[in-house]
């Protein structure tokens, strides 16, 4: 540091002390920055309790779901399957009513009538759920309705 650096440090410091070091105002300013500096290590701590939480609520969520996968190795059973796909199929089409679902051996097969704007959406949802090994689409198109 030159002369000016370390001059302006020592004013600057000075200042400073002479700000938190004040007999009639310098204990109040001291209880403000300790509070402040207590609140802000409050919200660290609480932020740092929720992200571990949610990572540990994620991994878990994530170990079951490896586990699923591998007690369903042998093959889900039809009826649970159709169930599946039912409310897979409810939260994103129009009219899932129209939909009729079957299931043989973790073949899918959709027939009904169906919006020819939410066929693919519907194909698509249906190979996500999990212990589908495929989907065959029987459904009649229905034009112009969505």
């Amino acid at each position: 540091m030159n002369r000016s650096q370390t001059f302006l440090f020592g004013v600057t410091l000075g200042a400073g002390l002479a700000y938190f070091l004040d007999r009639d105002k310098g204990a109040r300013r001291q209880a403000l920055v300790k509070d402040r500096l207590t609140h802000v290590g409050h919200e660290v701590q609480d932020a740092t309790r929720s992200t571990v939480r949610h990572v540990r609520n994620r991994a878990t969520g994530l170990a079951h779901e490896a586990g699923a996968r591998v007690m369903e190795r042998g093959g889900v059973d039809d009826r649970v399957l159709e169930e599946r796909v039912r409310s897979a199929i409810g939260r994103r089409i129009s009219n899932p009513g129209r939909i009729d679902v079957t299931a043989d051996d973790g073949r899918i097969t959709l027939t009904g009538d169906a919006p020819s704007g939410e066929v693919q959406t519907l194909v698509r949802t249906v190979k996500a759920v999990r212990g589908v090994e495929g989907v065959t689409n029987s459904l009649d198109l229905r034009r112009g309705e969505a």
